[in-house]
């Protein structure tokens, strides 16, 4: 009973994910953003950009700022989520290093595809008969949770009336910017690099090194 309500409840999560991580869809006629995601999240978003800006009188480039302030802060909880349960993982690598150092040197001496088969095989069942996740103890729930948020800023800023006459700092927010899109690169590179800092465990380490090459592209 309880493996059946798992597997409904992890289709449900799936199909929900599909929906959410659509993001934000362009009408081909119009140009215009549309879609569930824009209709509950980036419409709202583009009223909060005009109150600040306008109603305010605080500009469109602050506007933007304040409205994307907010949509962190909501998404906050995710973010701690994630950096606890990749703590927890950690320091249960480093509590039973003992008992896995085995099967993964025994994987890294392989030789024959055969004998990398049977190696990932036993570590994974040593992780799962400690309560180990494979997946480094996060997960992609929160951080695929966390796309239709920005999806949803990104077209809110980008088709907000308003926000393409305007312009912040002397840059012109109707067009776009390499220099921003460097130095926001540049940001998510160096928060992923300080991100390895602690990490002992190399299968967790090499996950977020690829993480340091994503995240700037994203």
């Amino acid at each position: 009973m309880k493996s059946i309500k798992r597997i409904a409840l992890s289709i449900m999560g799936v199909a929900m994910l599909l929906v959410l991580t659509g993001c934000v869809q362009v009408d081909k006629a119009t140009g215009l953003p549309t879609g569930p995601v824009w209709d509950f999240l980036g419409a709202p978003m583009g009223e909060a950009i005009k109150y600040f800006a306008t109603d305010k009188g605080l500009g469109f480039g602050v506007a933007i700022i304040i409205v994307t302030i907010i949509v962190r802060l909501i998404i906050l909880p995710l973010g701690i989520y994630q950096s606890w349960k990749a703590t927890l993982h950690s320091e249960k690598m480093n509590a039973l290093k003992h008992v896995l150092e085995p099967h993964q040197t025994r994987l890294k001496e392989a030789e024959t595809q055969e004998e990398k088969l049977e190696a990932q095989q036993a570590l994974f069942a040593a992780q799962k008969e400690h309560g180990i996740s494979m997946f480094g103890g996060v997960g992609c729930f929160p951080l695929l949770i966390q796309m239709p948020f920005f999806s949803a800023i990104y077209f809110a800023a980008q088709h907000t009336e308003g926000v393409s006459e305007a312009s912040f700092l002397g840059i012109a927010l109707g067009s776009p910017s390499w220099i921003l899109i460097a130095f926001a690169g540049i940001l998510y590179y160096v928060q992923s690099l300080l991100s390895l800092h602690g990490v002992e465990d190399e299968t967790q380490r090499e996950q977020l090194k690829k993480m340091i090459y994503m995240s700037p592209m994203m």
